[in-house]
């Protein structure tokens, strides 16, 4: 009996193409989108500035410094300030690189949501090998996209991808650690991977070193809930292996040679912002729910998206993820609290982890389509994952829709602050050159006007940011820091600034003090006697704008002092301020002549500047003689105050008396003839 051998069919079974992979398709179409909406919305925050002009302190070769010859770490960026040196020294435009790289790892960051989406399994093993149970592959990868659309569209993420910051560069790397963590820690060996990417996280932003105890706390947690039957020894082998431990030297000790760097080079372990920003108060407090729960209205359906992902800790196969993403984002958000928020508006420091509590939402939507699978929808899958995508797009609908007004708004108001303090600094710049010398500025707002002010300008940043006394040494006037006036930053030093003896003042709102530390100014008698109003123009650009100069010694030697007022008290200028505020309402014009009247009454005998405004209040009232005759008590007490010289000027050539305009006139030309010249 001749064997014969039996041909087994082998079915052929085609290779797929990574490269032709529908999940790849949808997030390059996504992709696209979000680039569109972020030039849609294009801006450069302020703040970028600093890092720009630490920037071309380097590059020139002045060092890492924010003003020639000072040695301040005034930045929390090191990583992307030396990848921006790079293109800087290539001689590229260095907003537009900043602006192109933080839209580029925006770009990265949609694609790692998605990779770690994927990670994480919406079954247990034992029901995804039953075909019956099983969901496929098209509905999963359409729910492991579900994330990476709600970041698409989240108008806070398009506003920082573009912004020119660090953002999104640290957001990526932080993921990045993430991903390789989710694909390696539940083998108990950690991949070298993870110290690298949470390495450079860590020096791109300080809270890396946060996010590296919060991994290190999840790991240690894991390892000892699974191994802890085994024994100490057994829990303590397996996290601290050979393996591991060069993983967590990698991370270390690269980290202790950039802390030695900082403390040599700057002298302390910490940037200087850490000690500028320091502190706790229930201010602080307050102002930090405020933050988190203005995000949670605008992004997480008022906190539900944020808590829903809770409730996945009673399913086995998710604990292990969802637990690293729970610990992560909630101890942030009370990190967030704890600091009071952020100084900047739009939500960034909740970037990193938005990612996070998405990826976890969507696992949530994951459970709602079984739960449609299986009740409403059994006759018909595809209807279950419509109405998944339905709901989700409708949540990414309104997202878009509640901030969008908000976002053009905030976009806006920063262009045109960011254009006012780049004019003002070309005018300090084309200063320093007209008289051959560099000139030194104090300024609540530092960005943009320290980076076309150039570095013959020298900068002191009133807040302390990039000055290591006002940090170290801040000196607060409880009348000023009591309550809350929408500025965050509260140490200050004002004698400190004046004994620099700067040459210009410069708020950002013009003649009116807004910050605590410009408030601070007001209550020293040096500064009022000192500087005087001014104003700085280039007609050519039609830019015109205040700021204190500071007199020539002759003027400051030859002034008159009055008697001192019993009944002083620092708090006028709260009151001054207020009545700025209140007189650009018409309805409000009472309230505001009675906050310049409190002003008047606890301030410096010589404080000229609300008789000034008093005059300004009444003469839009038309009561004309009232407002002649507080513009004359004001430069009465103060002959530098040359609107008051203005005011007067112009009332006396309407009413014909060209004797009196031409002293007035020749007031101003002596003191501010940029008045006219505008």
């Amino acid at each position: 009996m001749s064997k014969h051998k039996k041909k087994v069919s082998v079915p052929v079974v085609e290779k797929s193409n990574p490269a032709l992979n529908p999940a790849y398709i949808i997030i390059g179409l996504l992709c696209v989108i979000f680039i569109y909406l972020c030039f849609n919305t294009r801006f450069v925050q302020d703040d970028a500035f600093i890092t720009f002009r630490y920037v071309e302190n380097f590059v020139s070769g002045h060092g890492l410094v924010f003003n020639e010859g000072e040695r301040v770490e005034g930045y929390t960026n090191f990583l992307w300030l030396l990848l921006l040196s790079i293109f800087s020294f290539l001689k590229l435009n260095i907003i537009n690189t900043a602006q192109y790289l933080s839209v580029l790892f925006g770009v990265v960051i949609l694609i790692i949501t998605y990779l770690i989406s994927s990670l994480i399994p919406v079954e247990s093993a034992e029901k995804s090998k039953r075909l019956n149970s099983k969901i496929n592959e098209r509905d999963k990868l359409v729910l492991n996209l579900l994330p990476v659309l709600f970041l698409t569209f989240l108008g806070a993420f398009n506003y920082w991808a573009v912004s020119g910051m660090e953002s999104t560069m640290f957001t990526a790397l932080f993921l990045a650690t993430v991903y390789y963590y989710f694909k390696t820690a539940k083998s108990g060996k950690l991949d070298i991977k993870i110290s690298i990417f949470l390495l450079l996280a860590s020096l791109t932003r300080p809270e890396g070193l946060y996010l590296f105890g919060l991994i290190l706390m999840h790991f240690i947690g894991y390892n000892y809930i699974t191994y802890k039957s085994e024994g100490t020894k057994a829990v303590v082998s397996k996290i601290f292996s050979k393996e591991n431990i060069l993983m967590f030297g990698i991370f270390v000790v690269p980290l202790a040679l950039y802390f030695l760097f900082r403390i040599s080079y700057y002298g302390y372990p910490f940037p200087n912002t850490y000690y500028a920003k320091t502190g706790f108060s229930m201010v602080y407090f307050q102002t930090g729910i405020e933050y988190v729960w203005n995000f949670f209205k605008s992004y997480l359906l008022f906190g539900v998206i944020f808590v829903l992902p809770f409730f996945l800790m009673k399913i086995k196969y998710y604990r292990f993820h969802i637990s690293l993403l729970l610990l992560v984002y909630t101890m942030f958000t009370i990190y967030i609290v704890y600091i009071g928020g952020d100084v900047l508006q739009l939500y960034r420091f909740f970037i990193p982890v938005a990612p996070l509590i998405f990826i976890g939402f969507g696992k949530i939507l994951a459970e709602l389509y079984k739960k449609f699978r299986s009740d409403i929808f059994k006759s018909s899958p595809t209807g279950a994952i419509f109405a998944i995508v339905a709901i989700s797009i409708l949540i990414t609908f309104y997202n878009y829709q509640n901030e969008k007004d908000n976002i053009e708004r905030v976009t806006n108001l920063e262009n045109g602050l960011v254009e006012k303090m780049k004019l003002a600094g070309t005018w300090f710049n084309q200063k320093s050159q007209q008289e051959g010398r560099k000139l030194t500025i104090a300024a609540t707002t530092i960005g943009a006007v320290s980076f076309y002010a150039g570095y013959n300008v020298s900068v002191i940043d009133m807040l302390g940011l990039t000055d290591e006394v006002i940090a170290h040494k801040p000196e607060q006037i409880p009348e000023i820091s009591k309550g809350y006036i929408g500025w965050k930053e509260r140490n200050y030093n004002a004698g400190y600034v004046l004994s620099r003896k700067p040459d210009y003042i410069y708020f950002s709102t013009g003649i009116k003090p807004s910050a605590y530390a410009e408030r601070a100014l007001f209550t020293i008698h040096d500064f009022l006697k000192d500087y005087y109003p001014d104003v700085i123009s280039i007609p050519a650009m039609k830019f015109t704008d205040f700021v204190y100069k500071r007199k020539s010694d002759k003027q400051i030697q030859s002034y008159r002092s009055l008697p001192e007022n019993p009944n002083y008290d620092k708090s006028f200028i709260n009151h001054f301020t207020g009545g700025l505020n209140l007189m650009k309402d018409q309805s409000k014009y009472s309230e505001a002549i009675r906050e310049f009247e409190e002003a008047i009454r606890l301030g410096p005998t010589d404080f000229g500047l609300p008789h000034l405004f008093l005059g300004e209040v009444k003469l839009r009232q038309g009561d004309k003689e009232a407002a002649k005759l507080r513009f004359s008590t004001s430069t009465e007490l103060n002959d530098f105050l040359t609107l008051g010289h203005y005011y007067l000027y112009s009332m006396y050539m309407e009413e014909g008396d060209t004797v009196k305009a031409n002293q007035r006139l020749s007031k101003i030309k002596e003191y501010s003839p940029g008045l006219i010249q505008q």
